[in-house]
């Protein structure tokens, strides 16, 4: 029943776009979505503080640096859209990409999004003055590049060839 339901989904038109989903081997093939990493990292930052509290910054400063942090995060996330709504193409990495995109942020890093994420999870750590959800982002960013990140980059090798590497070489992956 479950690989009908996929096989049917495939052929139903895509809400943003209309265009026909007839392949999947036009995405990465990521099993969870990016954002879902970063979550318990934070949860359990804010559970294991709870059971062990450590304080890691002056109060002085965990609103000025914490709300700068927060508020690069957030003005990242729209400027990340708009180059991605330029072509056509999905925001969700585990949707099908149309095009490469090198413009706006991705002239600074290949992964703007992820670092927007990392900098809001860093950013609600300075201000809760949490240093667990630190220690607990250092994980999820590795699984992050291990099962987002590499797999996105072996994708877009393959779907667009030299013109991704020579982005590769101009381009950092993080900053």
């Amino acid at each position: 029943m479950a690989t009908a339901v996929c096989l049917v989904a495939r052929w139903i038109p895509h809400p943003v776009d209309g265009k026909l989903m007839t392949s999947q081997s036009d995405a990465p093939g990521l099993v969870v979505s990016p954002p879902v990493i970063y979550l318990p990292a934070i949860v359990l930052g804010f559970l294991t503080d709870r059971l062990w509290s450590v304080a890691f910054l002056p109060d002085v400063l965990q609103s000025a640096l914490g709300g700068a942090l927060i508020a690069m995060s957030l003005a990242i996330v729209p400027w990340v859209l708009r180059e991605f709504a330029k072509p056509g193409t999905h925001f969700d990495a585990r949707k099908p990409v149309v095009a490469l995109i090198t413009g706006g942020p991705f002239r600074f890093s290949r992964n703007p999004s992820y670092v927007a994420m990392t900098l809001l999870c860093v950013g609600v750590a300075v201000v809760t003055d949490t240093l667990w959800i630190l220690f607990w982002l250092a994980p999820a960013v590795l699984i992050l590049d291990v099962a987002v990140i590499r797999r996105e980059e072996r994708f877009l090798d393959e779907k667009f060839g030299e013109a991704y590497r020579d982005y590769t070489r101009r381009v950092r992956r993080w900053l």
